[in-house]
């Protein structure tokens, strides 16, 4: 199975990538060098916004055979409440934070 993202915002918005099956890390940016990139067992993808508001690290975990089992979750943001709260991820919806499209 093959998923894709479509960025809605920012200065990538309508740029559609695919992704295989697998654990991501979204990485939110407004800066245009990011000085520290992050280092992990996941795939990381960086993705610009355009406001500092708007900057999150997020986790994607996309399972190869149950769409259901899709979640994200956010990891690091401005707004504490967000963070560590694990949410399904539904397909052919995107994902509003704050009344912002991410996805």
């Amino acid at each position: 199975m093959l998923y894709y993202i479509y960025v809605l915002s920012g200065p990538l918005k309508g740029i559609i990538t695919p992704l295989l099956p697998n654990q991501y890390s979204l990485i939110l940016h407004s800066k245009e060098h990011i000085e520290n990139k992050i280092e992990n067992e996941k795939l990381t993808l960086y993705i610009p916004c355009n406001k500092k508001e708007h900057e999150k690290i997020i986790t994607i975990m996309l399972d190869e055979h149950n769409t259901k089992n899709n979640k994200y979750k956010i990891e690091d943001g401005l707004i504490s409440k967000e963070i560590s709260k694990e949410l399904p991820l539904e397909l052919d919806k995107p994902i509003y934070i704050n009344n912002f499209p991410i996805s």
